[in-house]
């Protein structure tokens, strides 16, 4: 009948055998002590046989105690009734062992419980759980030891794999945070640059201004008081006319040069340079108390150093006139494409005037 069908197809299998198609299995007795291992874990752990499993391993899952009544609880016990198993008391779990020839290794196996008559023991029927063929090597198993009758060995393959291809997903990750890093730093040079040449032509706190969204209609300001100073090359077209536009060029910028410095000297800002043409303004865009002061020294320190630059067709000390007023202006940034901070007012003329006509 039925039963001598299943008793026919239940072959005995020798125990060398059973060993080498499951070479990570386990088998311990009602002390709980180990009687045999596969073949696989002989190879790695061949001292184990003989002593007890809480000395040799940890019981992951489930969370019970490891002993020989735990082990055969009938709440962990499945019973396949089509096929008349149900002498067969089965349960899944995890056993961590501990290898003592390795201080870092952790072999991790997962696998199956089975209670077998014929040896009164029971059968733990594992296979590794690796992630990848660092993590195999390391507990001292290779390719070979695996079983031939699952997945572990292409598990692993496939785990290093993955493990290659995650590598190098990081590698080119980390290329590409250096990279954008790099590109950072440019980019943070470069704006520095920016303002600076931003700042050259509109004063910083006009320039945060429009930064923030403000129009330049909203930049403009009333100054009830401040000094402005012209400046000009006395001759300047009679020099030019007897140099060459490069000498022209190049006695313009030293002379700029010179007067820059003295406006960061002077905390005074320029507004602009039209030829020869030089004009500063204090107390504004930030208001000062002693605007009249800064805005005279700087004329002093013009006429100065003016002393040390020679007009190239005569080899003669250059001269310049200097006209300074104080007076109520308005000022703000004018223009689109080329935005300048602009002062508007008689008091502007006045000092114009002051510069022209003087000697």
């Amino acid at each position: 009948g039925e039963e001598d069908l299943v008793s026919r197809c239940l072959l005995p299998v020798k125990a060398i055998v059973f060993l080498e198609i499951f070479p990570f299995c386990v088998v311990f007795d009602e002390q709980l002590r180990i009687t045999n291992i596969g073949n696989s874990l002989q190879a790695v752990m061949p001292a184990v046989v003989g002593r007890r499993i809480p000395e040799v391993f940890d019981l992951a899952k489930p969370l019970v105690e490891c002993s020989w009544k735990s082990v055969r609880l009938p709440r962990y016990t499945r019973y396949t009734r089509e096929s008349k198993l149900s002498k067969y008391l089965t349960r899944k779990s995890d056993l961590k062992c501990l290898l003592a020839d390795y201080e870092d290794a952790l072999l991790h196996l997962k696998g199956q419980m089975m209670y077998m008559d014929e040896w009164q023991s029971m059968v733990y029927l594992a296979t590794p759980v690796m992630r990848d063929l660092e993590t195999m090597v390391l507990t001292g198993l290779y390719i070979n030891d695996l079983s031939m009758h699952d997945f572990s060995r292409d598990m692993v393959l496939a785990g290093q794999q993955q493990s290659a291809e995650l590598k190098l997903a990081l590698d080119q990750e980390l290329t590409k945070s250096r990279q954008l890093e790099d590109s950072m730093r440019k980019l943070d040079i470069e704006m520095k640059r920016t303002d600076e040449l931003l700042y050259q032509m509109i004063p910083k706190a006009v320039a945060d201004q429009l930064r923030s969204g403000e129009t330049s209609v909203n930049t403009c300001q009333y100054f009830d008081s401040v000094t402005i100073l012209f400046s000009d090359v006395v001759s300047f077209t009679e020099i030019c006319s007897r140099i060459t536009p490069m000498e022209v060029v190049s006695m313009l910028n030293s002379m700029y040069s010179l007067f820059d410095e003295l406006t960061e000297k002077h905390g005074v800002y320029k507004v602009e340079t039209i030829g020869d043409a030089y004009m500063v303004v204090a107390g504004a865009p930030e208001p000062e108390p002693n605007h009249s002061e800064k805005v005279c020294d700087m004329a002093l320190d013009m006429i100065k150093v003016i002393g040390d630059l020679k007009d190239p067709s005569t080899g003669k000390s250059l001269r310049i006139r200097v006209g300074v007023h104080s007076g109520a202006v308005v000022a703000g940034v004018v223009g689109l494409k080329m935005p300048r901070y602009c002062l508007f007012g008689d008091s502007v003329n006045t000092a114009s005037r002051m510069e022209s006509t003087s000697e």
